[in-house]
């Protein structure tokens, strides 16, 4: 599976390229964006336009996906709706479900990863989220604690 992959299988999540990360998380986005597009579209053939979702930007930071999003609301203002609201809170926490599963799985491989850092100096090194292998074969030591105590 490739970014284009994605782009193609979902125009309307897409509307541009906003893929930024290794093949790993791939499938972990696309199970979100058809999910998602789903939703929108069986809530959409009741006859009620649902907001679409757009990823925007997408990144890795700190080992974790970053998934940046807007609504193209269609010229419509839904504020006075509980139902779109909800409907829009649901499928951000979709996402953030996703983020989340990203701190879990190779950002490389898909298979399940660990945090790693590419210094032994952890407060100056590039976090990953990589499977043992892949982590071996870039030369990143895993994290032994991301909790401060004071």
């Amino acid at each position: 599976m490739t970014p284009q992959d994605l782009y193609t299988k979902y125009p309307l999540i897409f509307p541009k390229p906003s893929l930024w990360f290794g093949a790993g998380w791939l499938p972990l986005v696309d199970e979100a964006c058809d999910y998602i597009q789903g939703a929108i579209t069986s809530h959409s053939r009741d006859g009620t336009e649902y907001p679409q979702l757009m990823i925007s930007f997408s990144k890795e930071k700190f080992g974790d996906l970053r998934l940046f999003y807007s609504w193209d609301l269609h010229g419509k203002t839904y504020a006075e709706s509980q139902d779109f609201h909800s409907f829009m809170n649901d499928m951000s926490a979709v996402l953030s479900f996703t983020e989340y599963r990203s701190s879990k799985t190779c950002e490389e491989t898909g298979a399940p990863g660990e945090l790693y850092v590419s210094d032994t100096d952890e407060s100056t090194g590039w976090y990953r989220t990589l499977c043992e292998a892949e982590a071996t074969k870039r030369g990143f030591k895993k994290v032994i604690s991301t909790v401060s105590t004071p």
